[in-house]
């Protein structure tokens, strides 16, 4: 199962469509790491959630294991 970490420093309403979409994916795990509390996020999302944590790699890698692959942000997919 591939874990997915999503960085969002706040749930705007993009970065809440673009984690709800992430955990509806089969054989995937999604993490999130922002600064606000997991009840800023919809029951349904919050509770689809592998973990959620405050910045820093060591910190998501204690709360939810090793990530599979880094990525970019959004901004810079966009554009390839």
């Amino acid at each position: 199962m591939t874990l997915v970490v999503f960085v969002a420093p706040m749930f705007s309403p993009a970065a809440s469509q673009m984690i709800e979409a992430a955990v509806s994916l089969s054989h995937v795990r999604v993490a999130v790491v922002s600064q606000e509390p997991l009840d800023a996020l919809a029951p349904s999302i919050a509770h689809a959630l592998a973990g959620l944590g405050p910045a820093g790699r060591a910190r998501v890698e204690s709360l939810v294991g090793r990530a599979d692959r880094d990525q970019g942000q959004v901004d810079e997919l966009r554009d390839t």
